[in-house]
């Protein structure tokens, strides 16, 4: 649009394609999350977040963008109604809980863990893990001791992924059509 005579022909013309391709963008992106939410919802039986705090990460330049195409608070609000439906259990960890910073062993927690250092180790039991792989344990942990449940639970619509079976209703005699033999 930069390079057509502002309210020309050619400047609406490009206006309209510049329009259709942030659209286009909008929903490929809002279809992604409701396939993600969906999947998530309906496959486990407890779903955990960590409320982060968004405002603080995105003053980091290098995270600013990310975080803002992610769009972790609508995540958070699907997961928060397509939960129920599918009775899954939503647990929402606190925004400032040390999930990377605390120990999954022990539970010690360090004082700091900068962004930079991408393996924790613990000075107290002397365990050695991939940061997220140590938050992903912690955060585990939590689901465990507020939904009462362990890495074991079923997924929320069965043990093997399917919908339950359809209970029978019982039906008054006669109230089905006979078929005659023609």
């Amino acid at each position: 649009m930069a390079r057509r005579q502002k309210g020309s022909r050619g400047w609406q013309k490009a206006r309209r394609r510049l329009a259709q391709i942030h659209a286009r963008a909008r929903n490929l992106r809002q279809d992604a999350l409701h396939k993600l939410t969906h999947h998530l919802a309906s496959t486990y039986g407890v779903v955990v977040v960590e409320q982060l705090h968004v405002a603080g990460m995105g003053k980091n330049r290098r995270l600013a963008r990310a975080l803002a195409d992610a769009a972790l608070a609508e995540i958070r609000r699907q997961l928060s109604y397509k939960c129920p439906w599918h009775g899954a259990v939503l647990v929402e960890a606190p925004p400032f809980d040390p999930s990377s910073k605390r120990c999954s062993r022990c539970g010690a927690v360090k004082p700091s863990l900068p962004l930079s250092q991408r393996v924790f180790r613990c000075e107290e039991c002397g365990l050695v893990l991939d940061r997220d792989e140590n938050a992903a344990r912690n955060l585990a942990a939590l689901a465990a001791a507020v939904a009462g449940s362990g890495p074991e639970t079923e997924s929320a619509r069965g043990r093997d992924g399917r919908p339950a079976a359809r209970q029978a209703i019982p039906e008054e005699a006669g109230s089905r059509h006979r078929r005659t033999a023609g």
